[in-house]
């Protein structure tokens, strides 16, 4: 079990650096920084942001699924279980909508540049 878990993590951890290595934001404003524009950057933090939270979201409903399964039929901690979960797919929900809310919001921004 402790072998399944780390190998889990390990490619979980993994996970966020292969989402987003082909990502190529190409913004269209002047505000720039170096070689680096405004839009691009805080579009390179939202993909961060957005990459550990989800991470850390799967992590919450793998915990509870493994704690759902280790409950052994006890009622109190199956319940906690199902909080677990449910807590951790509020959190996607969360996230999916953060993220769409701050797209839509550089988008509308990038669109008055």
């Amino acid at each position: 079990m402790k072998t399944i878990t780390r190998v889990t993590l390990g490619v979980l951890a993994l996970a966020p650096a292969a989402m987003f290595a082909a990502n190529d934001v190409k913004p269209n404003n002047d505000l720039t920084f170096g070689n680096t524009t405004l839009h691009t950057f805080l579009t390179w933090v939202q993909n961060q942001l957005l990459a550990v939270t989800t991470v850390i979201a799967i992590i919450v409903i793998i915990y509870g699924g493994v704690m759902y399964m280790l409950s052994a039929g006890d009622a109190t901690k199956a319940g906690k279980a199902k909080n677990v979960i449910m807590y951790g797919l509020i959190g996607v929900a969360v996230i999916a909508g953060a993220y769409f809310l701050i797209s839509f919001a550089m988008t509308a921004v990038n669109k008055v540049n």
